[in-house]
């Protein structure tokens, strides 16, 4: 129960979340700082817009893969009883940085259709 962007040290290698996107610049940025070895963090795919992050994150340190999902996740607070699984109406990825990765970001998808999950 800490609060990540608190954090000095790495408790682990690897961190895989689902932050809040009001603060996912923040969470990669703090990440990356810390010195992660690998990052994962599912964000909206809408992510990738904005001239201001691409120069703040993307130009500094691309994602090594953005994981696209093919269909399209109902996010949710679970205590919600009109929550529907149909699938939402906005679209995410998974951006991952690998501290070993050495070249462009390679761009794939997730899904049933795809085979590959």
């Amino acid at each position: 129960q800490l609060d990540f962007l608190k954090v000095n040290v790495l408790c682990a290698p690897h961190i895989i979340t689902n932050p809040p996107f009001k603060d996912a610049e923040h969470f990669v940025t703090h990440a990356l700082k810390l010195g992660a070895t690998k990052i994962a963090m599912l964000l909206r795919l809408a992510w990738l817009e904005g001239e201001g992050r691409r120069g703040r994150v993307f130009a500094q340190t691309p994602p090594s893969t953005v994981w696209v999902l093919s269909s399209r996740p109902t996010l949710w607070n679970g205590a919600d009883p009109d929550a529907r699984s149909t699938g939402g109406a906005i679209s995410y990825a998974w951006f991952v940085w690998n501290k070993d990765h050495d070249g462009p970001t390679t761009l794939g998808w997730l899904g049933k259709e795809t085979g590959t999950h």
